[in-house]
Order: C-alpha cells, then sequence, then structure tokens
C-alpha cells in the first residue's frame, strides 16, 4: 500500500506521517515548501496550484492525505483570494490529476461550516451556515469532491473537524485554542476570554484523530462518506477552568475587539 500526504509540513499532515510511519506504512511525503526538517520523511517539493508537480500521482497511490490548503478565520477575510484560490482550485487541480486512477482521497473539511451554536451536539446533516471565506471554500470543496465522485467516480472520505489539540513530535507545540491558552498561561499567568466563554467547541486529541485516519486503511470506514469527527465538548471557560492548574493564573473577561 502507498500512501501520500499532501501537506506534510502542516500540523495534521506531519503529525500524520510520524504517526503512520512508526506504524510502518509506506508514506510520501509532500509540501510546497523545498525542503522539511523532519528527518524520518520521504519528502518531495509540490505545488497544487502546478498542473505539472502533480505527476508524481500517476505512481497510483492508494490514498491521497489533502492536507494542502490555507486557514484561518480573521486572516482568511484579509486573504481572502488566496484562501478561495489555494483550497478550491488547488483542490481541483488534484481531482483532475487522480480522476482516471484508483487513489482514494481523504478530505479535512472543519466544523466551521455549520450554523454556530452552543450545543455541540451536531450531526452530519445539521444546517450549514459557513461565515468566513475559509468555512465557505471547505464547503465547496466538500461539493467538488461529490461532484467528481459523481462524475468520475472517485473515491473519497471527508471528515469535519473540531479544534485539533496535542502534538505527538513533541510537546512544545499544541493547535488552536487550546495552543492559544496554553501560550497565555506560560507567557503571562493570565486567560484572557472575550465575552462570557460559553461558546462550545469540539476538541480532538491529534492522536485520536490519526487513529481515525489509520482506520481508513485498515478499511473499517466505508468509502464516499462525509463525517464528523468526535472529541472532547467544552465551552472556552470550562476548557481556561480545567487548564488553569493553578490558583496564580487569572481568568479575565474582556468585551469582544469590533472585528
Amino acid at each position: 500500500m502507498k500512501i501520500a500526504i499532501f501537506g506534510s509540513n502542516g500540523f495534521l499532515g506531519r503529525n500524520l506521517s510520524y504517526y503512520l510511519n512508526n506504524k510502518g506504512y509506506d508514506i510520501f511525503d509532500y509540501d510546497v515548501q523545498d525542503r522539511t526538517e523532519h528527518k524520518w520523511m520521504k519528502y518531495s517539493s509540490i505545488d497544487i496550484m502546478n498542473i505539472d508537480s502533480l505527476s508524481v500521482l500517476e505512481n497510483d497511490y492508494d490514498y491521497l492525505f489533502l492536507f494542502s490548503g490555507k486557514t484561518g478565520t480573521k486572516s482568511s477575510f484579509d486573504k481572502a483570494e488566496k484562501v478561495l484560490e489555494i483550497n478550491i482550485l488547488g483542490l481541483r487541480n488534484v481531482l483532475e490529476a487522480i480522476k482516471d486512477l484508483k487513489t482514494r482521497i481523504i478530505f479535512p473539511s472543519t466544523r466551521l461550516v455549520y450554523k454556530g451554536s452552543n450545543d455541540s451536539t451536531l450531526i452530519e446533516t445539521s444546517l450549514k451556515q459557513p461565515l468566513t471565506p475559509y468555512a465557505i471554500s471547505k464547503l465547496t470543496c466538500e461539493k467538488l469532491i461529490y461532484s467528481y465522485n459523481n462524475f468520475f467516480n472517485t473515491q473519497y472520505l471527508i471528515f469535519r473537524i473540531g479544534v485539533p489539540f496535542g502534538n505527538l513530535i513533541d510537546t512544545s507545540f499544541s493547535y488552536g485554542t487550546v495552543g492559544f491558552l496554553k501560550n497565555q498561561i506560560i507567557e503571562h499567568k493570565r486567560i484572557k476570554i472575550f465575552g462570557d466563554g460559553l461558546q462550545k467547541r469540539t476538541f480532538t486529541y491529534i492522536e485520536d484523530l490519526c487513529l481515525i485516519f489509520s482506520k481508513i486503511l485498515e478499511d473499517k470506514i466505508p468509502l464516499n462518506e462525509t463525517y464528523n469527527i468526535g472529541g472532547f465538548a467544552y465551552s472556552i471557560i470550562e476548557l481556561a477552568h480545567l487548564m488553569k492548574n493553578s490558583e496564580e493564573v487569572e481568568i479575565t473577561h474582556e468585551n469582544w475587539a469590533e472585528d
């Protein structure tokens, strides 16, 4: 079995590459940078915006994990053109490159495609209301994958992910909200929360996420479906109190910034 990971220098990509390599899988790592700092990787540079660069897919990989792309909430407004171009057209280029192959594409979407709610019990058919260019791009990418499945029988799995946290490679970095709160504790002995902090998120430990991805390779997850990834549902204020770990750490509430 041959597995390609696009975006292997990013948070999800490098953790999954590390996890699957330790499980003995034959992994080929790609990203837009000229090189990687991770010595275990069989790494090559690739640009999903360059059709010629995608000729590596003629190797007919069994699975392609597509983690390449732009992320961000406010930043996706500031750089909306790039977010939409790279996420949507980049995916389209990849789909074109594999449409006549047997490669199955694994795509990470986001729970941000759903209408916001303090109730975390979302199901896949819950109301969609993406509010940022990033979330809009992800929902559009889902529809694009469905269309290639319908027309070319491209096999896929889509996972709507909440907030991943943790790090399998070292302990110095954690992604997103958890990492943000952790850095505040380390640097300022304070956690600053906007508003009342009652908004809920689903937090997924990175090893649990990698375990789910590995089950795909064991044929334990039916193809051509879209799944929510589960995890731990906490409000921001609950998470802050869980992470506080000391009476010296203060939790403060501030008004939302205008933007």
